[in-house]
């Protein structure tokens, strides 16, 4: 009972640092969780933070054993096959791609990862933007804003219309307190993932801060 306890706590303390954008510390306790409990559940939560702190093949040998127990775990897939991508195992992660699209024929997202998978060009144009990105998402939790967000501007040259890069500018900016920078990618950001609730939030904060 008492590791049950400790295992859920772990889970969720980490879940939260996590999307707080503090991976290593996530990290720490997701290791704590599943060291009472070696479920599917603690596996993918691990490798998700160690994703985060780019980590990539850490990460993918987590995921290949939920896969191994969970075939068609579609987001297990996917993460996998962002693994594979930022790791340039490029023939595996298109296969991973490919298997997600036969299971949803017509979804756009699984459509445009193949499409970048198979593209040479646009390949390392999304790798070299999503290393920038994990990269300058340490820096934030290290406090190092304007290292963190020189990073993403740089990302954003491979990868314009990557919400969560467009995101993340504006939030550095609202921490910057350069709010008309910032209402400008928010706005950006929540045209390219209209439906981010987080988007919105951030969003109508600078809008108040700047009609003050």
């Amino acid at each position: 009972m008492w590791d049950y306890l400790l295992n859920r706590y772990y889970q969720k303390r980490g879940q939260k640092l996590l999307t707080k954008g503090h991976p290593l510390k996530a990290e720490k306790l997701f290791r704590k969780a599943l060291m009472r409990d070696n479920s599917a559940e603690n596996k993918f939560n691990l490798s998700l933070a160690l994703m985060s702190s780019y980590q990539y093949e850490k990460a993918a040998k987590f995921l290949e054993k939920v896969y191994e127990d969970f075939p068609e775990n579609m987001l297990n897939i996917l993460s996998l096959a962002e693994c594979y991508l930022l790791l340039g195992n490029w023939n595996e992660a298109i296969e991973l791609y490919q298997r997600l699209l036969q299971q949803q024929p017509d979804n756009k997202t699984f459509k445009k990862y193949l499409e970048i998978a198979e593209d040479a060009v646009a390949r390392e144009k999304y790798v070299k933007s999503k290393k920038l990105l994990n990269s300058a998402i340490l820096d934030l939790d290290d406090k190092k804003d304007k290292s963190a967000l020189k990073k993403l501007l740089e990302a954003e040259k491979y990868y314009p219309d990557n919400p969560t890069i467009i995101f993340n500018i504006g939030s550095v900016y609202t921490l910057l307190k350069e709010y008309e920078n910032a209402y400008k990618y928010l706005e950006k950001a929540i045209s390219l993932a209209p439906h981010n609730k987080k988007f919105h939030k951030n969003f109508n904060f600078v809008k108040r801060k700047i009609r003050k």
